[in-house]
């Protein structure tokens, strides 16, 4: 029932080691958060929903992850496209995978 079967509660400074059908979700700002690799080997789909504060969030995620090109907060750090959350934003980031590819996606308003 759903996409998400289990939700986790998270704070600030976490490192969330990903698994499939969870979704992260965080009820104040977030300054620091790391995204581990996944618990799982192949196909997994998870949700992580934060907010940025008045001091953005530093995101840390393995560079495996390739960035979707409609990703919102997107720069080009050293020739590679790394999503860089802004200040004063609520973020819902998803992070799948097929098997080949780990995708990051996000959209904050």
């Amino acid at each position: 029932d759903g996409t998400f079967g289990v939700v986790t509660a998270y704070s600030s400074g976490n490192t969330l080691a990903l698994d499939d059908k969870y979704l992260y979700t965080s009820a104040g700002n977030i300054s620091a958060l790391t995204l581990g690799t996944p618990t799982v080997d192949e196909r997994y789909m998870s949700q992580v929903n934060f907010s940025s504060g008045s001091t953005a969030t530093t995101l840390t995620y393995p560079s495996a992850f390739k960035i979707m090109n409609s990703c919102d907060d997107v720069q080009t750090i050293n020739g590679v496209k790394t999503f860089v959350p802004v200040a004063n934003k609520r973020y819902q980031v998803w992070i799948f995978s097929d098997g080949v590819n780990t995708i990051l996606f996000a959209k904050g308003v």
